[in-house]
């Protein structure tokens, strides 16, 4: 049994995992390319525009981890398309290692192997070979600000 709830997301939610979206993505070497003009690395505005369109598409869904004991308080977010599809995962320092990346997992029916992710970070694929789950990137860039 989990100790996390698993709900929808709402537009409350928003702000929070637009921020914590790019404070984590911006650690990926994804998003530090080297750009044309000799600038390194994406903007935050073009970081946030990223999860804030995927967020605006009815075909991707984000749900939010809380632990019923601790009302309001966000433990988690994860974006995902299907059981073999997630954009990302975004747990906070606290609550790691604890079930709660876990119990998003469950609940979108993912399991352990071959999961298609939108966006990736290299160590987090570390992480999750460890798990049984082999992440593979597969962007998707919806946004002109990228």
């Amino acid at each position: 049994m989990s100790l996390f709830a698993i709900r929808p997301a709402v537009a409350d939610d928003h702000a929070l995992i637009i921020d914590s979206f790019w404070r984590d993505f911006r650690k990926s070497v994804y998003a530090r390319w080297k750009s044309g003009d000799g600038r390194e690395g994406m903007t935050v505005q073009a970081m946030r525009q990223l999860i804030i369109d995927l967020l605006a598409r009815p075909d991707w869904k984000t749900v939010i981890a809380e632990m019923p004991e601790v009302p309001g308080e966000i433990c988690g977010w994860m974006t995902y398309r299907s059981s073999c599809e997630v954009a990302w995962i975004s747990v906070k320092m606290i609550y790691r290692e604890n079930g709660c990346a876990r119990a998003m997992l469950a609940h979108a029916d993912v399991k352990p192997g071959v999961v298609a992710c939108a966006f990736l970070d290299p160590w987090f694929a570390d992480v999750a070979r460890k798990r049984g789950y082999k992440l593979l990137f597969r962007p998707f860039v919806t946004s002109e600000a990228a």
